[in-house]
């Protein structure tokens, strides 16, 4: 495939999740304040940027095209949110969400800086795993969409899942277990 024929693919794949990427992204910012400085739209328009600087991206499906989007949103809503709350968070400051927020519909930036604190610390013990959390959160993909992107079972899927929230509950209390077999 020639480097345009792959942009006019992204576009294409692009097209057709445009409506679940909005979805998404509204579910980011549900609660939020009216004004708040970062909208669904701009998380939207951060992600064709970024798509359109690298042209030589490719991608098999929607799926593959959904787990590179989560990357992508977790790194704009997380940019975007260290940059407005530096001068506000404390030092040190302890985190304040329950793992059970990781299943709520309705999320926030401050729930994404603090769940990606923990999958950047996360990553190096288990990277999958990682992966797995971040299509889930960040991505809103199902097991079976993320079982298809890894290549594993979904069943796999599970078990990651279960391990990542596991290993954050156990970080928030600065614990961290052991990965079942």
């Amino acid at each position: 495939m020639q480097q345009g024929e792959e942009t006019q693919a992204a576009t294409e794949v692009f097209l057709r999740v445009l409506d679940e990427l909005r979805r998404v992204a509204a579910d980011f910012f549900r609660d939020e304040r009216p004004g708040h400085t970062l909208q669904p739209t701009a998380v939207i328009n951060e992600l064709w940027l970024r798509l359109a600087d690298r042209p030589d991206l490719s991608f098999q499906n929607e799926k593959a095209f959904m787990a590179y989007a989560s990357r992508a949103f977790r790194h704009v809503l997380i940019d975007h949110a260290r940059r407005k709350n530096a001068d506000r968070r404390g030092g040190g400051r302890r985190r304040s969400f329950a793992v059970a927020d990781l299943e709520s519909p309705r999320r926030g930036p401050e729930l994404a800086i603090e769940v990606a604190e923990l999958l950047d610390s996360f990553e190096t013990e288990d990277p999958r795993a990682a992966r797995v959390v971040e299509m889930r959160f960040f991505g809103g993909m199902t097991e079976l969409e993320i079982a298809d992107v890894l290549g594993v079972s979904p069943r796999t899927v599970r078990k990651d899942w279960a391990y990542a929230r596991a290993w954050m509950a156990d970080s928030l209390r600065e614990d961290k277990p052991t990965k079942p077999e």
